[in-house]
């Protein structure tokens, strides 16, 4: 599995791209978000399997990432993470988390989820 961004672009303000999780994240992929933490990032946590585990917003993702690694007892399912940063600013972009996690209702988000999923 790469351990680099993958399926990245930019256009614009816009970056998008996903990476199979490998911690701690090798050279390249700290380099791709050095930089990233004045741009805040919507963010998925995915399973092997691409159930949707987590949801998030984050000004400074490797920080961020790492906090969840050795905060949270699902980190070790996360197989990929998804991220997307567009020049929104901090309001837009809690307000695009939250009509996600209502949306896609992901398995250990509670804040903003209506149905309390978190096991």
């Amino acid at each position: 599995m790469p351990k680099v961004p993958d399926e990245r672009h930019r256009t614009g303000g816009e970056v998008r791209g996903s990476f199979h999780v490998s911690w701690l994240p090798d050279r390249e992929t700290k380099a791709f978000f050095l930089g990233r933490d004045v741009m805040p990032i919507l963010y998925r946590f995915r399973s092997a399997s691409n159930e949707l585990l987590y949801i998030g917003v984050t000004r400074t993702p490797l920080n961020r990432w790492h906090r969840h690694r050795y905060g949270t007892p699902w980190f070790n399912n996360v197989a990929l993470i998804e991220f997307e940063s567009i020049s929104w600013d901090r309001t837009e972009l809690e307000a695009a988390e939250r009509r996600a996690i209502a949306a896609e209702r992901p398995r250990y988000n509670r804040a903003h989820s209506q149905a309390g999923k978190e096991t």
